[in-house]
């Protein structure tokens, strides 16, 4: 596939440094209406609106896929990309009318439908979810379908629809056994439409037998967790977030969620200790920016690890928690409500 020679040109086009980070914020799609892929100069461009937007400098990267745009305009991938970090930048209104000019003219993509669904999935998640049920009807590419169905799950959860984002998401969970992220959003899904029972059974399905020091299962453990502390249950909760930080030291989430659950005990010795440990593995993930946000006595600081968090793409629920406790925005809200 061409997409795989585009990575592989940046590393032939720019520096190492500018390729590794392109790679490592690969493109969530990718999509094109020539096969041939677009030329060295907007691969030059689009790695580095990828570096700036790895560094939270949204503004820069949403230019530089501007100019690797004028020197592709055919590229899907790249008008999405646009969009994405004009979005990220603070302008979701004008990504939002980006990304729906670009559905108009090649209609049979479903990546800028994905695209959108992932901008409104808090606000308009009926809108997300009838984006995202378009989208997996025009028989993306497995990848492709794969990551809208676990996004459809979420929208089709705060859309009440969530029996049906759960019935895609069992489909996937049964071709797709050994992956974990389905494995987590199909156990999401189960407790979004009340039967959290099936949920921890999910969870602990995949977890059976399972060393804690494997390769994912920090992931798994903290779904747990998270689901636990949700139904009530902070002991088994703490348990195994303890479990997952046991097996994994370093992963980011149960860091986190040690910190947080720190915080809530006033502990702030143990919860700085355990965030400063986080910062220095992840000091740009969004989870990290919100334990920090949590952490501050600045109110001003706060808010703008919050933005920071918020401007990094986080999950769909720690975007809630986190649009939560920015509060009401007069002039986003009005943004995020468009007509489509």
């Amino acid at each position: 596939m061409w997409q795989l020679a585009r990575v592989n040109a940046v590393a032939v086009a720019v520096t190492l440094a500018l390729a590794l980070a392109f790679t490592g914020c690969a493109p969530r799609a990718t999509s094109t209406t020539r096969d041939d892929g677009p030329p060295p100069r907007a691969l030059e461009y689009a790695a580095r609106a990828e570096l700036h937007a790895a560094r939270g400098a949204h503004e820069r990267a949403w230019h530089e896929f501007e100019a690797a745009v004028a020197s592709a305009p055919w590229d899907v991938w790249l008008r999405v990309r646009v969009a994405e970090e004009m979005a990220a930048s603070g302008q979701l209104r004008a990504g939002l009318d980006r990304l729906g000019a670009l559905i108009a003219a090649v209609p049979r993509d479903p990546v800028p439908r994905i695209a959108r669904a992932r901008l409104l999935v808090i606000k308009r998640p009926r809108g997300a979810a009838d984006d995202l049920e378009a989208a997996l009807a025009l028989s993306p590419d497995p990848a492709t379908r794969r990551d809208a169905t676990i996004l459809y799950g979420a929208a089709a959860a705060r859309a009440g629809r969530a029996a049906a984002g759960g019935g895609r998401l069992t489909v996937l969970a049964t071709a797709r056994q050994h992956d974990l992220d389905v494995t987590i959003a199909l156990a999401q899904a189960q407790a979004a439409a009340g039967d959290v029972a099936a949920a921890f059974a999910t969870l602990d399905h995949a977890l059976a037998g399972r060393d804690p020091r494997r390769p994912g299962s920090a992931d798994l453990l903290v779904a747990w967790a998270r689901l636990s502390l949700r139904r009530g249950d902070r002991a088994a909760a703490i348990q195994h977030a303890q479990r997952a930080h046991a097996g994994d030291p370093n992963h980011l989430g149960a860091l986190v969620f040690l910190v947080e659950i720190a915080l809530e005990d006033g502990r702030a010795d143990d919860a700085a200790a355990l965030l400063a440990r986080a910062q220095l593995l992840g000091p740009r993930d969004p989870r990290v920016l919100y334990a920090a946000a949590r952490a501050s006595s600045e109110p001003i600081e706060s808010e703008r690890l919050l933005l920071q968090a918020l401007g990094a793409g986080p999950a769909i629920d720690l975007q809630e928690q986190i649009e939560r406790r920015l509060g009401p925005a007069p002039a986003a809200a009005a943004a995020a409500s468009p007509a489509h």
